[in-house]
């Protein structure tokens, strides 16, 4: 049986960036049943693989080196949100603002390939964010979630450093993500 690795296609940002996201949500740090992602995992996800095959993701990378043509561009972080609502969020995220659509440019054009490949494709219409926490199912303290929500992450414009296809392991203290594939598009954050 073909060994499986859990992956994900993802937008990575410069550590001066993700330590201003990681500032941010000091204020939110300090809650029971609130998990807050390490700066060095803030990333945007393109695509969230799952458990695939070694040999499609040697086919991915392949891909990625030979096709996907990618450049710097700049983004706007702004905001915040939660899915699947801020009332009883799962997941709190930090919206993206990617004027020239290049985001979404560069998922269209993986999805083309995963049909070749017959990867699933998503079902739901692709959102690019941030995630930043997650709320435990036992957390009851929305008084003070209401508080961070009603306080926006400010506008912030930066260039993403790098897109990295990842393995994700999973494990009890939390995600280890490892490098499979990278392609660096800025030298600078800004």
């Amino acid at each position: 049986m073909d060994k499986l690795k859990r992956t994900f296609l993802s937008i990575d940002f410069f550590p001066e960036i993700t330590e201003i996201i990681s500032s941010y949500c000091k204020k939110i740090k300090v809650l029971k049943g609130i998990k807050i992602v390490p700066p060095e995992q803030i990333h945007i996800t393109v695509k969230f693989y799952g458990d695939i095959r070694i040999n499609i993701i040697d086919n991915l990378i392949l891909y990625f080196e030979k096709q996907l043509i990618i450049n710097s561009f700049p983004i706007f972080l702004k905001g915040i949100g939660a899915f699947p609502h801020q009332k009883n969020p799962k997941v709190i995220w930090i919206g993206i603002h990617d004027e020239k659509g290049e985001i979404k440019r560069i998922f269209l054009e993986c999805e083309k390939f995963h049909e070749e490949l017959k990867i699933p494709l998503d079902t739901r219409p692709f959102s690019p964010h941030l995630t930043i926490a997650r709320v435990k199912p036992y957390f009851y303290d929305y008084s003070i979630l209401n508080d961070f929500f009603s306080q926006p992450f400010p506008a912030l414009e930066t260039k993403p450093k790098s897109i990295i296809l990842y393995e994700s392991e999973l494990r009890k203290d939390g995600p280890v993500y490892t490098p499979l594939w990278e392609k660096k598009l800025a030298d600078i954050s800004r």
